[in-house]
């Protein structure tokens, strides 16, 4: 039976549990968080226990847990964040993609659903695409915009990777070499069974820096930049953009 999914948008009770009104509460709930985090409480404990004093829906919660860090992890990933429109050009690097995490953010700001700035400064969404990637009708848009956006940057070496046991990612390959192929784009296109390890793997290769705001990768990595966020920053001004940080 086809999907009936063709947007990465909003969830109908996003309006509401984002509006302004509660923006000041959630910043104060990813705080909160933060701060028992690292106090190295459970993570889960510590989601329920703010989330619960809150009175938080669950994408609530989830907003506020992409959205918090720990002030260890906050500082090793800073430390090694690498600023894509001035250190990259001087390292003359690869770009190593974290494909589905660029790419499915990208998608969800130009379709109208709600992204948030953590601590870290990196966007993320709240959508999830389970075991299985949907092409929706925002895929090609997204891969065209942060190809038009790589090439005006003037990075040349790009290595995209996408988690193998996502159904469907031979498909969603298949998709971004042919746009590659016409738009003569100099893009590799990988599948992996650990995504994750291989793009921090990768990342300590010479002159690789990784474009992420996954937590772990960008933890682990030794460089990444904040690629998601230069792009919806700076080329989609319609983007529903929620600051958590207090």
């Amino acid at each position: 039976m086809p999907h009936s999914q063709k947007h990465r948008g909003a969830n109908p009770k996003d309006h509401a549990a984002f509006a302004t009104k509660h923006i000041e509460n959630l910043q104060q709930a990813v705080s909160d968080l933060s701060w028992l985090l690292s106090k190295e409480y459970s993570p889960k404990a510590s989601l329920k226990l703010v989330g619960d004093k809150f009175y938080l829906t669950d994408r609530q919660r989830k907003a506020i847990q992409s959205a918090s860090s720990d002030e260890q992890s906050l500082r090793l990933r800073k430390d090694k964040e690498i600023s894509i429109d001035d250190d990259f050009k001087k390292l003359n690097s690869t770009l190593v993609i974290d494909g589905y995490n660029l790419l499915i953010t990208t998608e969800c700001a130009l379709s109208g659903a709600p992204l948030f700035i953590g601590l870290d400064d990196c966007l993320r969404d709240i959508a999830s695409i389970h075991s299985t990637y949907r092409k929706v009708e925002e895929t090609l848009p997204a891969l065209e915009l942060i190809g038009k956006v790589i090439e005006e940057l003037e990075i040349n070496d790009i290595i995209w990777i996408l988690d193998a046991p996502i159904s469907n990612s031979g498909r969603l390959k298949k998709i971004i070499e042919e746009l590659a192929e016409e738009k003569q784009w100099n893009w590799k296109v990988v599948l992996e069974k650990q995504a994750d390890k291989s793009i921090v793997e990768l990342s300590e290769k010479e002159n690789h820096v990784v474009a992420s705001c996954d937590a772990w990768i960008t933890i682990n990595a030794s460089r990444w930049t904040n690629l998601c966020s230069f792009i919806v920053e700076s080329y989609v001004p319609s983007a529903w953009i929620v600051d958590l940080r207090k």
